[in-house]
């Protein structure tokens, strides 16, 4: 006899038991048993109560899924035949072609700006090298000037010497000592050298060519004339200095 034979035999129908007034009882098999071990654990009808609410509640939510995502689905098929675009794969592809577009023009724009800036730079630079150049000329100008003037004697009208001339050795210095803050330049001219080698004169004498005076001739009483030891009128002595450079 098989198993199937017994069961059939043993156990009546569940018709005959129902007329009987018999009532199956619900079981929960244990999905690792098979075979054997312990029966299977009947639900209390609380159990199967929150069981049922649960099963009704996940058919329920899977419904609204479905009817959301419908929603969605038509909301974006809308908004695409709005833009005239056909489906979702054409709207990907005229977004990377957009994406692709911006960024070739920001480059595009990065270049231009960087070229600008080469350009502007370039343009500083060489403004300020002319600047230099100009600052350089006319220090040499104004140079040539103080050393022309400084070795020259300043006499007044009348031939009294007012300042003597600097020292031919001391010229260098002169150049390095004199403020230049007193000397101001116009279109190439250049005022007030006179007047800050004279504040030069009287704060570093030992500078200077020393002096002699020379005696009157004759009835002349209008005392002597000083001069310095390397002698000339201040005219010829411009002029030479002059000619040095």
């Amino acid at each position: 006899m098989t198993n199937s034979n017994f069961i059939n035999r043993s156990v009546p129908s569940m018709p005959l038991l129902n007329k009987l007034g018999f009532r199956a009882p619900l079981f929960v098999l244990d999905g690792n048993d098979t075979n054997g071990g312990d029966p299977p654990k009947e639900l209390t009808a609380e159990e199967k109560k929150a069981a049922d609410e649960k099963a009704a509640q996940d058919k329920l939510n899977a419904q609204f899924a479905e009817r959301a995502e419908r929603a969605a689905t038509a909301e974006r098929k809308k908004i695409l035949e709005e833009l005239g675009i056909k489906d979702s794969e054409e709207g990907k592809a005229l977004l990377k072609a957009a994406k692709e577009k911006a960024d070739a023009e920001k480059t595009e724009l990065e270049k231009e700006q960087s070229a600008r800036k080469d350009a502007e730079a370039k343009a500083e630079q060489a403004e300020a090298d002319a600047q230099a150049k100009l600052d350089a000329a006319t220090k040499k100008l104004m140079d040539s000037e103080i050393k022309v003037s400084a070795a020259s004697t300043v006499t007044d009208k009348d031939g009294k010497v007012i300042r003597p001339a600097f020292k031919k050795a001391a010229l260098a210095d002169v150049l390095l000592l004199i403020d230049r803050k007193e000397i101001t330049e116009d279109d190439g001219s250049f005022k007030n050298v006179d007047k800050a080698l004279a504040d030069l004169a009287k704060a570093k004498p030992w500078l200077l060519e020393e002096t002699t005076t020379v005696k009157p001739k004759g009835n002349n009483t209008e005392g002597g004339r000083q001069r310095s030891k390397t002698g000339g009128e201040n005219q010829e002595r411009h002029s030479a200095i002059r000619g040095q450079f």
